[in-house]
């Protein structure tokens, strides 16, 4: 609950402040750092100042009030970068309710979550709109179809879900006044600030390693003699390390101290390639540079007995 607020028993925290935790928490476990910022980013409790009194209402801020862990359904197996979905929500019951059936890939939280968001393609009156929908994870015909393992990023939560004729009454339908769903101010808001705390917070606190392991590093190599940190290639590279930091914060402050996220939406969007793209070259270089110790996992470092930097574990991590 880093940023659902106060009444709801969450900590208010402004999305800058948002980010310093998860970024803290990804110098850790960019696992556990990724369920954070999935929760905080894409979570049901985001969209609270979305919501009018009503039934909807009160099922996201029961889930927040137990707790409760969440997530956001929405790619699918053609690809998130797609607008159209395949997964289709039905109305029934002259419009009670809708029957939502798909199939979506990559959910973050999704053997673990209590409540999803779905996006899925309605109807009416024969013009095709993508919405969204609120769907309890216990009910009938949703059901985790399995994990996904990343290459990095062991531990993450992450899984299909895959949903049968689910009935899902239409009081959960998130409220929409167009069918431009990814162009709404509120969600467009929604939209890069979960970027930014699921991508770009794992980016500044891996590449802040990077920067320390590359100091420490060459502060206590000896190369013929001579300190490693003496020579000018090297302090070239280290340089380059801590522009790169520098222009991932940057960019994360530039966009996240902003009074109005949405109006940030060109650069938001830009900073989840600029800071996952930084961090990839601090990581390529840096495990460059330590290769000049082995090109070695922590373990064996450890056994050994050199410093163990598991430098092998953030390529993997910062790669995803």
């Amino acid at each position: 609950g880093l940023t659902i607020a106060a009444e709801f028993g969450g900590m208010a925290l402004s999305p800058m402040n948002a980010l310093r935790v998860v970024e803290v928490a990804a110098s850790w476990s960019p696992a556990v750092a990724w369920m954070l910022a999935i929760s905080n980013g894409l979570g049901s409790g985001c969209y609270l100042p979305l919501l009018d009194e009503g039934p909807l209402r009160e099922l996201v801020l029961a889930a927040v009030r137990a707790g409760a862990i969440s997530g956001s359904a929405d790619t699918e197996v053609s690809g998130a970068a797609n607008s159209d979905r395949a997964t289709t929500a039905v109305p029934v019951e002259d419009g009670a309710a809708y029957l939502i059936s798909g199939e979506k890939i990559f959910i973050g939280n999704a053997p673990l979550a209590g409540l999803v968001d779905v996006s899925a393609k309605v109807e009416h009156d024969g013009v095709e709109q993508i919405r969204i929908f609120f769907v309890p994870t216990d009910s009938p015909g949703v059901r985790v179809a399995g994990r996904q393992d990343f290459m990095g990023l062991h531990g993450a939560s992450m899984g299909v879900l895959r949903f049968d004729q689910v009935r899902v009454p239409a009081e959960q339908l998130l409220p929409a006044s167009t069918d431009q769903w990814r162009d709404e101010p509120e969600l467009v808001r929604l939209a890069v600030l979960g970027r930014m705390l699921i991508i770009a917070s794992p980016s500044l606190a891996i590449a802040k390693l990077c920067l320390a392991w590359s100091k420490e590093f060459v502060n206590r190599r000896v190369m013929d003699g001579r300190p490693l940190g003496e020579y000018d290639e090297i302090q070239r590279l280290v340089a380059q390390t801590a522009a790169d930091v520098f222009a991932i914060e940057s960019i994360a402050q530039w966009g996240l101290l902003s009074g109005d996220l949405a109006d940030k939406a060109p650069e938001l969007t830009a900073a989840k390639n600029l800071t996952s793209v930084a961090c990839w070259r601090v990581v390529d270089r840096t495990l460059s540079l330590l290769g000049g110790e082995g090109f070695e996992t922590a373990p064996s470092k450890a056994r050994r007995g050199t410093t163990p930097l598991p430098v092998e574990r953030v390529a993997r991590d910062a790669r995803g």
